[in-house]
Parts: C-alpha cells; structure tokens; sequence
C-alpha cells in the first residue's frame, strides 16, 4: 500500500519490458486513489496526520489552544493508533479543564501501546490530581516495573503515596 514505492515498481518493470505487470500496478494504484480501498495508503495517512500535529504546535505555541485541539482531533482521526498524539491531545483537554476528555484520550493511547511510559505518567498526574490516590499509585508502579530509572513517575509515586497517607490521617 506505499504509493511510492508501487510507482517505482511500475516505472522498473516498464524499463524491463514487462508491460503487463506494469499495468497491473497502475491498476492498483488507481483503484486505491479512486477510494477503491478502506485503508488507504497508510504511509500518506500518517504523513498528513504529522502535518496536523505540527500545525496544532504551532496553534498552542500561540495560544490557541481551541485550534490546537481541532488539528490534533483531526490527526487522531487519520491515525487513532499513534499514541504520542493522543496523548498530545490528552494534555490540551487537561489544561482547557477538560479531564474527563484527557482520560478518554490517555485510556485509548495504553489500548494502543499499554507500555507507553509518557501516557501512563500523565494518566496518574491526573488520577493524583483527582484524589484517587491508589489508582495513580498503581500506574506510576505500571512505569516503573518496566522502568525502574522513569523519574517522573519516582516522583509522581512519592507524592502520591505522601498525598494518600495524609488523607488516611484523623483529623487532630
């Protein structure tokens, strides 16, 4: 499905003599860019998908965040895969005051890629900061077993368990 590469390969077997393999490539190639696939060239996809992502930089870089969210869901809707854009996406939902939205995009990410380090940091920032102190504890622990020199969740796993502690303390 590299629409690059099919080309290169008609063009050798043109240059081959090999006139009906090269129309059986051409073929293809036209089938697919008439819609002829659900796949599409997932190589392209993921190019215009890094396009977005840039775009939605350069959005937040000028505080525009709204916009940046909008490029973002438009990346995620090419490539729903690609855990470092939801995760991306996650961040701009938790800093508008959307967390239940950054959840959603954090949960989907670890479906994608459960050994996401990054994404499963910021799934326990947010837990922590919600107050569920033993669901943030566990995934930092997640990092950490796989990871043992991760410092933000050595950080983030120090605080949580301090944070836990004092809410399990009577109140003097």
């Amino acid at each position: 499905n590299y629409t690059e590469a099919q080309l290169n390969l008609m063009v050798t077997y043109n240059d081959l003599g090999k006139y009906d393999r090269a129309r059986e490539v051409y073929a293809r190639i036209r089938h697919r860019a008439q819609g002829g696939t659900a796949q599409g060239d997932a190589f392209a996809k993921g190019k215009i998908a890094n396009m977005h992502a840039e775009i939605s930089q350069a959005y937040a870089d000028a505080g525009m965040l709204p916009d940046a969210i909008l490029e973002l869901e438009r990346a995620i809707a090419l490539c729903p895969q690609f855990a470092d854009l939801r995760l991306r996406l996650a961040t701009l939902y938790r800093d508008t005051g959307s967390p239940d939205r950054a959840r959603e995009q954090l949960a989907k990410a670890l479906e994608n890629n459960g050994r996401y380090a990054p994404a499963r940091v910021a799934l326990g920032v947010l837990l922590l900061g919600a107050g569920e102190y033993d669901a943030a504890i566990r995934e930092f622990e997640t990092v950490l077993e796989s990871d043992a020199e991760n410092r933000s969740a050595q950080m983030y796993l120090r605080l949580a368990t301090a944070q836990r502690e004092r809410s399990e303390r009577p109140e003097a």
